[in-house]
């Protein structure tokens, strides 16, 4: 049974898709901490709450026959980054990185990776278990 079908699975693997690629941005901030001029990145917030109402609006069945109406897609893509909105600091070379909000970020986008990854997890094991007791 291949669950990137569904639109929830897809929504969480987009998820991760998006927070694996914030973490590289972040680290790249990281590692740009003693280079001159940088002004640290990060990616454009994407309201996930919002993608689940849409999404669960457009639930429908599935096609048995060449006559049905079929349901439309959910896609996924990649994120757009952004110079970060709000610097506090700028050291005298023009850099914007401030290691110990890079790292808070980092701890938080781990947290919620870990909580997507979790729930993912959670939900094969339902649908393992509704396989098993059909």
């Amino acid at each position: 049974m291949d669950l990137s079908n569904t639109k929830l699975f897809a929504m969480l693997k987009q998820k991760m898709e998006y927070l694996g690629q914030r973490q590289s941005v972040l680290a790249q901030n990281i590692a740009n901490a003693d280079t001159p001029d940088y002004k640290p990145q990060d990616l454009k917030d994407i309201n996930f709450e919002k993608m689940a109402k849409a999404a669960a609006s457009g639930v429908s069945l599935k096609t048995t026959h060449p006559g049905h109406i079929s349901g439309s897609s959910f896609k996924t893509g990649s994120f757009a980054t952004e110079n970060q909105k709000s610097v506090f600091e700028t050291t005298p070379t023009g850099n914007a990185v401030v290691l110990e909000e890079q790292m808070m970020k980092m701890a938080k986008n781990a947290m919620d990776y870990k909580a997507t990854t979790s729930l993912y997890r959670k939900m094969a094991s339902l649908v393992n278990i509704a396989v098993d007791n059909k």
